[in-house]
């Protein structure tokens, strides 16, 4: 299986452009960049455990918000996650 993420909308604000979706890993990803987003970032793990640089491990039921142009990144899961 392709070691890879995945992104399903589920709604776009049309006055703010602001986006509620569904993030998906297959088990055994990793992402190296380093990147930055020009809004504020917050997750959900519905299901599965992640590692991020800033966070450490995030499992089921955890939560982060990240304000904006705030550098974040590398991230990985062994098992996958769905957030």
């Amino acid at each position: 299986m392709a070691k890879k993420s995945k992104t399903i909308g589920l709604h776009i604000d049309k006055r703010t452009f602001g986006m509620t979706f569904l993030y998906c890993m297959t088990p055994g990803f990793w992402q190296d960049n380093i990147s930055y987003h020009d809004c504020a970032e917050e997750a959900y793990h519905i299901w599965g455990t992640s590692w991020m640089m800033q966070f450490g491990e995030l499992p089921t039921g955890g939560y982060f918000w990240r304000p904006a142009y705030i550098n974040h990144g590398c991230f990985a899961s062994e098992l996958g996650i769905l957030a």
